[in-house]
């Protein structure tokens, strides 16, 4: 009798290694989805506390990490975040949402009650809020009119009204930050425009300044106002905003504008004290270039009959527009070189000046230091031997020539 075959087996090696495999990799993969659903929970919940906290750097610094977690876990934090009892969690709440996309209706109502607070820095954060949900609803409009979203220009003019509320505020800080929001707005600055015109009147400089800058970025150099505020608070010696800021913003309105800046200083000058004119004289600097010549009359007049100051700052003036090459130049370098009264750096600065361009014109002006080494005042005496020994070192050949015989 014959031995039956041997059975086949239904499943082979081949079979249950391939299961054990499929097996390990959809455990990995289960394993990998919830690890990173479990760092997103936990990276959530320390954006969330931050997002709570008392410290503005840490509020801000999770309104920023929440562009890192999904959209899903942000909004549900936003969201909890917009009940929070703190006015600043809610802004940085509504804030955020902005840039998310969430529906203006759904952050109005916040900001409407942070523009009422009585804190001024809450206020002025509500009109940074204001003026993103403009920009972000402009965007999302694009080139449709506002007849064709009614709903939408009815929401950005609730901002608008807002912006136009806080830039009337009774803080000066509200109101230059207004301003400053509507500085960046486009169609929300035009359409802002009276207000703004109304606020170059304001008692304070810095809301004339950014009220003027808000419309000087829009309209350019053809709104007067905005020009005519910009010049006046150049030549206002006590305005606190930098001058530097005011001259950029006039050069953006072009050459014309920077001639009548400069004729403004001229005028202010002319009923100046000895502690102005120096810091006029610096605004002339600032502006620089061909407008600026117009000044070199007045501030030669200086040099010759001005106070110790007013000479030093009317003389590296005109080197600046003259060029340090210019015969004009040159020779006021040397009497800069040559004047006791004069800083002892300011003339040293002037005599290695000099010895860059016109070593001749230098040696010249041996013959005033060395009559200073007889000057009765020690201090003078000292920086005139000073001055000679660095002479002698660059033109030693000249210096014989120019010294006084006995």
């Amino acid at each position: 009798m014959s031995n039956p075959a041997p059975r086949r087996k239904p499943f082979g090696p081949l079979l249950y290694s391939t299961l054990f495999v499929a097996i390990l990799v959809a455990g990995y993969t289960l394993y990998i989805k919830v690890e990173t659903y479990a760092m997103e929970w936990r990276e959530a919940k320390q954006i969330e506390t931050g997002l709570h906290s008392n410290v503005r750097q840490e509020r801000d610094r999770a309104t920023t990490n929440l562009f890192s977690i999904s959209n899903r876990h942000a909004e549900s934090i936003l969201l909890a975040a917009l009940a929070d009892p703190k006015p600043e969690v809610r802004l940085n709440a509504c804030r955020a949402l902005i840039h998310f996309g969430a529906p203006m209706s759904r952050v109005l109502p916040t900001l409407l009650t942070a523009s009422t607070d009585s804190r001024d820095e809450i206020r002025e954060e509500a009109a940074v809020s204001f003026g993103e949900v403009m920009q972000s609803a402009w965007f999302k409009l694009g080139p449709q009119l506002a007849s064709e979203d009614p709903a939408r220009e009815a929401e950005i003019a609730q901002c608008r009204t807002q912006l136009a509320q806080l830039l009337r505020d009774r803080a000066v800080s509200v109101r230059i930050g207004t301003a400053n929001v509507l500085t960046n707005q486009g169609r929300g600055t035009q359409e802002l425009i009276k207000e703004l015109e109304a606020a170059t009147s304001d008692s304070d400089s810095g809301v004339r300044f950014a009220a003027a800058r808000a419309i000087l970025l829009v309209q350019g150099a053809r709104s007067e106002l905005a020009v005519r505020t910009l010049i006046a608070l150049l030549v206002d010696l006590d305005s606190s905003v930098d001058h530097y800021q005011i001259v950029a913003l006039l050069r953006q309105a072009g050459n014309a504008t920077l001639a009548r800046a400069t004729r403004a200083i001229i005028e202010r000058m002319a009923r100046a004290d000895q502690v102005e004119l120096p810091e006029l004289i610096g605004y002339i600097r600032l502006i620089g270039g061909e407008q600026a010549r117009a000044a070199l009359p007045v501030l030669r007049g200086f040099v010759t009959a001005g106070d110790r100051l007013s000479r030093s700052s009317a003389a590296e003036a005109i080197v600046e527009l003259e060029g340090p090459e210019s015969p004009q130049a040159i020779a006021i370098v040397s009497q800069t070189v040559g004047d006791p009264e004069l800083d002892e750096s300011q003339r040293m600065a002037a005599l290695q000046s000099l010895a860059e361009v016109d070593r001749v014109a230098l040696s010249k002006t041996a013959k005033a230091l060395v009559q200073q080494l007889g000057d009765p005042d020690s201090e003078v005496r000292r920086v005139a031997s000073m001055l000679l020994g660095q002479l002698v070192l660059i033109v030693p050949a000249d210096l014989t020539a120019a010294a006084p015989r006995p």
